[in-house]
């Protein structure tokens, strides 16, 4: 896995940002025999906070990697006070992992979203959740080459 240090982490606030952020699994496994993309719109729908009611009770940060100009990896990180509630008062969530085989962009996204979850007194950490528990759990390991 190459190492580079020209990795720049931008949290997603603009609309190129939030395009750069969902789009990023369709350039990332484009040809990839077991990959089924989500729909975009119900993507986008899930990280609005105006229109998913997971928000009422939580709140998320999204940030992509940048190689230069072009995105190379993603990550989410969320704090849920019903999670909290039930689980215990100092956990915290991360997701929407995705991410080209770079070692350095997986160090510096997971590096962002702990810091973030940090900062809101989060001591234990569970995931891939994109966003929760609920919704798309895990990550891939074998069988790259079926369907889903």
């Amino acid at each position: 896995m190459p190492a580079s240090a020209d990795i720049r982490i931008v949290p997603v606030e603009s609309s190129r940002d939030r395009q750069d952020f969902l789009n990023l699994p369709l350039a990332l496994y484009a040809g990839a025999a077991g990959f089924a993309p989500g729909l975009l719109m119900e993507r986008r729908n899930a990280i609005d906070s105006r229109r998913n009611p997971y928000f009422e009770h939580a709140e998320a940060a999204f940030w992509v990697a940048y190689r230069g100009a072009r995105p190379v990896g993603r990550i989410s990180a969320q704090v849920d006070s019903l999670a909290r509630q039930r689980h215990g008062g100092d956990l915290g969530h991360f997701g929407y992992l995705d991410a080209i085989d770079d070692r350095t962009v997986f160090s510096a996204l997971f590096e962002t979203a702990e810091n973030w979850l940090r900062a809101r007194n989060t001591g234990r950490v569970q995931g891939p959740f994109s966003l929760s528990i609920n919704e798309e759990t895990g990550v891939l390991v074998d069988g790259f080459d079926e369907r889903p």
